[in-house]
C-alpha cells in the first residue's frame, strides 16, 4: 500500500471522528438558549449509521470479502473487504460509543451535552 493513500485514510479516520466529537453538542459554537439547533440532522445522521442498512451492507461486504479470497484466490482484496464489512457492521456500536465518550469529555469540562432520541 503507497504511503500517501495510508496517509490520506488515517486523515479521513481523524476527520470522522472529530466530526462524531462535535455532533456531542450541536450548539457548542453558540450562546443562549438552542438546546435544539442541529437536533433534526443529528437525529437523521444517527438514525441512518445506526440502522439495520448499515448492518446488511457490511455483512454483504464481509461475504463478497470470503468469495473473493475462498473461490477467486486474491487475499489481499478478500481480506481487505472482510475488514471493511466488519468495520461498517460495527460501526453503530463504534459511533455510539464515541458520542458517549466525547459528551462525558464535554460534560467534564462544564460543558452543555443535548442528545437526541431517535423517532420511531
Amino acid at each position: 500500500m503507497n504511503v500517501s493513500v495510508t496517509r490520506q485514510a488515517f486523515f479521513a479516520f481523524a476527520a470522522v471522528l472529530v466530526m462524531l466529537g462535535f455532533l456531542a453538542d450541536p450548539a457548542l459554537a453558540q450562546s443562549g438558549n438552542v438546546s435544539g439547533a442541529g437536533s433534526n440532522l443529528l437525529n437523521t445522521l444517527q438514525t441512518a449509521i445506526t440502522g439495520n442498512l448499515g448492518l446488511f451492507i457490511g455483512l454483504a461486504i464481509v461475504v463478497l470479502g470470503l468469495w473473493t479470497w475462498i473461490i477467486r484466490q486474491e487475499t489481499g482484496a478478500g481480506i481487505t473487504m472482510i475488514i471493511g464489512g466488519v468495520v461498517i457492521t460495527l460501526a453503530p456500536g463504534l459511533f455510539n460509543g464515541v458520542r458517549t465518550f466525547m459528551g462525558e469529555a464535554i460534560s467534564g469540562f462544564g460543558g452543555n451535552v443535548n442528545t437526541v432520541q431517535r423517532n420511531f
